[in-house]
């Protein structure tokens, strides 16, 4: 299994090769703002899709939380699963420059627990989680830290632990340190909120995920020398017995984001779901394509080694691209 920090410093060695100038120019344009929002949605497991996809939006805190929710419900009225095409206000939202996206593309048949020929992805999962509870006791890290993992190691030794699962779990744990990381190394954060969907990454051993997170960002910080004290980070997930909240508009940004790219077969250029192919189209053409605000990375990880590469989506000049707003002779399929 890759450790996290050299899975980090190859993250950032691909950052740092073509990113890094679009995000400081996102950065220039918030000058001053030290409090900010990470809202997070994801694509995982579903074999109708073409790729699994993480999904995060950058948000400032730089008007009140009904304004910004006013807004996104406006310019995006519903959640992608729901949603027939994409309007003129929706892509002005989706480019808005004042907010970065990130998405992630892992692969559907990824090993995250591997050490080599003939390992044990459930022994190898088994052994992390134990060596995780291990090192968080010896940091005396409390009781309501060490709880959660506790848990885990106990849930592992099941016949059946999903391993699979928790190794979506610490990629969460691992990926939002991580686009918290490239935030205070440009610009110290006063404030960052995580904002996650609901997913059962979330939920999963009394939210164990959010311990290996703040444990990665203050590791990683260490290791990579970025500031990270004093930077507090706050948690919201949404309840699942509860109806709408303010932090749904905010998850329907990465949501349009993930949704796009895990249905999007870039090899054949190939969409998995034909009735949303239109909003799809859309998606690509008028928000992906040479955006100034988004970044598409794919990790491959497993047996066969660590690579991470920056997807690029462009159009070629006099490429037409399709139209905004509805088109019911495209869309009778739905």
């Amino acid at each position: 299994m890759f450790p996290p920090d050299i899975i980090f410093n190859q993250m950032l060695e691909t950052w740092d090769g073509s990113s890094r100038t679009l995000f400081k120019n996102f950065l220039a344009t918030n000058s001053g703002i030290a409090k900010w929002m990470i809202s997070a949605d994801y694509c995982l497991r579903d074999s109708t899709r073409a790729n699994d996809c993480y999904a995060f939006s950058i948000i400032p805190y730089r008007e009140s939380f009904s304004d910004l929710t006013h807004s996104i419900r406006a310019a995006l009225p519903k959640d992608i699963k729901k949603a027939r095409y994409l309007s003129q206000a929706g892509v002005d939202l989706l480019m808005e420059t004042h907010i970065f996206h990130i998405a992630i593309v892992v692969p559907k048949d990824r090993d995250i627990f591997n050490n080599g020929p003939a390992s044990n992805p459930l022994e190898i999962s088994r052994e992390v989680a134990q060596i995780t509870f291990d090192q968080a006791r010896e940091m005396e890290r409390g009781d309501a830290a060490l709880q959660p993992l506790r848990k885990m190691v106990e849930a592992a030794r099941a016949k059946r632990f999903n391993y699979e699962l928790y190794g979506d779990l610490l990629l969460l744990g691992f990926f939002f340190p991580f686009v918290s990381l490239l935030l205070n190394r440009e610009r110290k954060a006063e404030i960052i909120g995580w904002i996650s969907d609901r997913d059962n990454m979330t939920t999963w051993g009394d939210g164990v995920v959010w311990n290996n997170a703040i444990e990665n960002f203050r590791g990683l910080g260490e290791l990579s020398q970025i500031d990270v004290e004093g930077t507090r980070v706050c948690i919201a997930v949404p309840d699942q017995q509860s109806g709408p909240t303010w932090l749904d508009e905010l998850i329907r940004l990465p949501d349009y984001f993930a949704g796009t790219i895990a249905a999007w077969n870039a090899p054949a250029n190939e969409l998995s779901d034909q009735p949303k192919s239109l909003l799809f189209v859309q998606m690509l053409e008028h928000v992906f394509a040479n955006a100034p605000n988004s970044v598409i990375l794919k990790l491959d990880i497993g047996g066969a080694g660590l690579c991470w590469r920056r997807l690029e989506i462009r159009l070629n000049d006099g490429h037409t691209r399709v139209p905004l707003g509805p088109q019911p002779d495209l869309l009778s399929t739905e």
